[in-house]
C-alpha cells in the first residue's frame, strides 16, 4: 500500500496480510525493508519484515482495515498510519517503530496509539 524511503536509502514496503492465528484468518499489517539494491534487509525485524496486529481491530472485518500512510521521521523512526471500523464505531490507530522495526513502546501501549473518531 505505502512505500518511504529512509535516510540510509533503506526502502519500506507496507502493506495488509492474513494469517491464520489459532484457525482464526487474522489482518495482519507488515513492513518489509530492503537494503537500496534491493534485496531484503535481514537486520530488519524478523528476517527483513515486521508484522503484527492489535486487539483494537480484531472481530472486525479485515476490508475495514485501511493502511492510510507510512511515515518516516528525520530519525528514521517509523509511524504508520491505520484506521478501522468496528461497528458502529470508527478508530483512527498509530503505531511506532524505531528505524530498526522494533515498536516505540515510550508511544501509546506498546507502541499503538489507539483513538476513537
Amino acid at each position: 500500500y505505502h512505500v518511504a524511503v529512509q535516510s540510509d536509502d533503506k526502502i519500506i514496503v507496507c502493506g495488509k496480510e492474513s494469517r491464520f492465528v489459532s484457525g482464526v484468518l487474522e489482518p495482519h499489517i507488515f513492513l518489509w525493508r530492503f537494503t537500496p539494491d534491493g534485496t531484503t534487509d535481514m537486520s530488519f525485524g524478523n528476517s527483513g519484515v515486521v508484522s503484527f496486529n492489535s486487539q483494537a481491530w480484531l472481530g472486525t472485518f479485515e476490508t475495514y482495515l485501511v493502511i492510510n500512510d507510512l511515515i518516516i521521521l528525520p530519525n528514521d523512526a517509523i509511524l504508520v498510519n491505520q484506521s478501522f471500523t468496528k461497528y458502529p464505531d470508527s478508530f483512527v490507530m498509530l503505531s511506532s517503530l524505531t528505524a530498526d522495526g522494533a515498536f516505540d513502546t515510550s508511544f501509546g501501549g506498546a507502541g499503538h496509539s489507539v483513538h476513537s473518531e
